[in-house]
């Protein structure tokens, strides 16, 4: 007979762990979503995928024109950076 097909099941040891650690962070986190009157649905309105479109598309493409690279260039001088 053939041992090697007859592996022990596999288990996780701390599965038991995790699920506790689900369901208090479900417990605790699911009245301040509600109190907070968090609904991430609402985003997905076509009035705020129009606004949420427009805000993003205003990143693209990237400006660099000689301007924005002074200005650029004036914020980020040795004399104004505390860090440097």
């Amino acid at each position: 007979m053939n041992t090697m097909s007859l592996a022990p099941p596999m288990r996780d040891p701390l599965a038991k762990r995790r699920a506790t650690g689900l369901l208090l962070a479900i417990v605790v986190l699911w009245p301040m979503l509600v109190l907070s009157e968090f609904k991430p649905w609402l985003l997905f309105e076509p009035g705020n995928v129009k606004v949420m479109s427009g805000f993003v598309g205003g990143f693209f493409p990237p400006v660099h024109n000689g301007e924005f690279l002074r200005m650029v260039l004036h914020i980020a001088s040795p004399e104004r950076c505390s860090l440097l």
